[in-house]
């Protein structure tokens, strides 16, 4: 649903005319997340001018993914937009303002963590689905803790995938997508 929401804000913004080159960075090839996320954006741009003119698959890693970004700015300099991972996007701010593509290259994500959050704020990210993971790991709790008390287990539960823009994100529920500020998850084995 993530990728899907990427490429749907992309066609929204340009529904007709010229080619929109995109530069897309869904992470390792092979885990099933990368796959649906790189599925789902191509459904959503089906019938915009938005193209996808290179496809860099590779680790998660800042280091590999401002390697990757390097390449492909390097094979397209008319880029439009890079459209990846919050990882991805991270590398980027950092790229393209060492290159000097700012202004020039927009960034989105497909995937929302705390240093997206902050681009956003910044403008250095136009947009980026959040999946609400607090809420995510809220209802994991909750199911864990039903099967532990031989109740009900709901079979199909989640959340909503919200689109949140560098013009939206002020007002976005932060409970629902960022740790509180001074979380530190801790850990005990008995």
């Amino acid at each position: 649903y993530c990728g899907y929401a990427a490429g749907s804000y992309l066609a929204k913004h340009y529904p007709a005319g010229d080619s929109i080159d995109v530069a897309w960075f869904p992470d390792p090839k092979g885990p099933l997340w990368t796959q649906t996320g790189d599925e789902g954006l191509r459904d959503a741009i089906k019938g915009s001018p938005i193209q996808i003119v290179d496809t860099r698959w590779g680790d998660t890693g800042p280091k590999v993914q401002r390697k990757l970004l390097r390449e492909a700015l390097d094979a397209h300099p008319d880029l439009d937009h890079i459209v990846g991972t919050s990882v991805t996007a991270e590398a980027a701010d950092r790229v393209l303002g060492r290159l000097k593509l700012s202004e020039k290259v927009s960034v989105v994500a497909y995937y929302f963590s705390p240093d997206v959050h902050k681009a956003l704020v910044r403008g250095k990210v136009k947009a980026s689905p959040s999946d609400s993971p607090v809420i995510q790991a809220r209802i994991s709790v909750d199911q864990i803790v039903r099967i532990l008390e031989s109740k009900e287990v709901r079979r199909h539960v989640g959340t909503r995938v919200e689109l949140i823009t560098s013009e939206n994100v002020a007002g976005m529920n932060k409970l629902n997508a960022l740790t509180p500020v001074g979380f530190f998850p801790t850990y005990t084995v008995e």
